[in-house]
């Protein structure tokens, strides 16, 4: 596994592979822009090279963007619907610039149109973009807990998106956030409960669809779709659960990429420094 965390763009693109770097990190992910606002100033192409160089010169294999907050590409209302398919394509264009491999987008909230109505509409933004778009980046879906009226609660949800995509579809896979999915209702304290996820994610649409994972704890109960991470070991899925997912041949190659908390209790780096130790506890047992 690479195991890696979200970086900060602060100060240049480049910065985020310094910071990468110092951490120790073999995946990194980023906001390519501003995560909280609509408008996004074009990418320098000095700065994308600069980003590109730095990260030749470092250990750092992959590289994710993580889509804005604001983008909802299931919203019913129109305006916002636009907005946020401008600014994920913004993000999608940007990703490719600076040779991320992967885009990772929460598939959004349908405001009470209806499951089946938010999900064509993300299926309808996905093939425009696939329309007007010289694609150099793999777009993933992350699975998501399933509060109120969000889309992709279910690995389902998720598959019926990629359905709906003229093939070759290969441009679009999936993310497994672990906090997630446990909220979501997938039970991933034990390694038999990661081998009916992954059971299911692979009669569904085949587990190479699988691109990336999301490693944070859960601070919540299963099944109650609250979305709140925790730091590894801290929370509900605990140490066990972790090694259980490391224990999972299917997954050995995979970025592992953390968005635990960084408060009073630990950082990036204690929650890598735990990752590690976890993997290397399960390699000598």
């Amino acid at each position: 596994m690479k195991f890696g965390c979200h970086v900060s763009i602060a100060g240049g693109l480049d910065k985020a592979i310094a910071r990468g770097k110092k951490l120790g990190c073999e995946a990194i992910q980023i906001f390519a822009s501003n995560p909280r606002g609509w408008r996004v100033k074009k990418l320098n192409p000095v700065e994308a090279v600069k980003f590109k160089e730095a990260r030749a010169e470092s250990e750092i294999a992959v590289v994710a963007v993580h889509s804005t907050y604001l983008v909802n590409l299931a919203s019913a209302n129109p305006e916002i619907r636009e907005k946020s398919y401008q600014r994920f394509k913004e993000d999608v264009e940007r990703a490719g610039e600076i040779g991320a491999e992967f885009m990772v987008l929460h598939p959004g909230s349908h405001g009470g149109a209806g499951l089946n109505a938010g999900i064509d509409l993300v299926a309808e933004a996905l093939r425009r973009l696939q329309g007007e778009c010289e694609l150099k980046t793999t777009v993933l879906l992350e699975i998501e807990a399933g509060g109120g009226t969000e889309i992709g609660g279910t690995w389902e949800n998720l598959v019926q998106i990629m359905e709906k995509l003229p093939e070759p579809s290969d441009w679009v896979g999936l993310c497994l956030d672990t906090c997630h999915s446990f909220a979501a209702g997938y039970d991933l304290r034990r390694e038999e409960g990661w081998e009916e996820v992954l059971g299911l994610i692979d009669r569904l649409c085949g587990l190479e669809r699988l691109k990336l994972i999301h490693a944070n704890d859960a601070a919540g109960s299963l099944g109650d779709h609250w979305d709140r991470h925790a730091h590894i070991g801290q929370g509900s899925l605990g140490e066990e659960g972790f090694k259980a997912m490391m224990a999972r041949p299917e997954l050995s190659e995979l970025p592992v990429v953390l968005e635990t908390p960084e408060d009073e209790w630990g950082n990036f780096a204690t929650n890598l420094a735990a990752l590690r130790r976890i993997y290397q506890e399960r390699e000598n047992q």
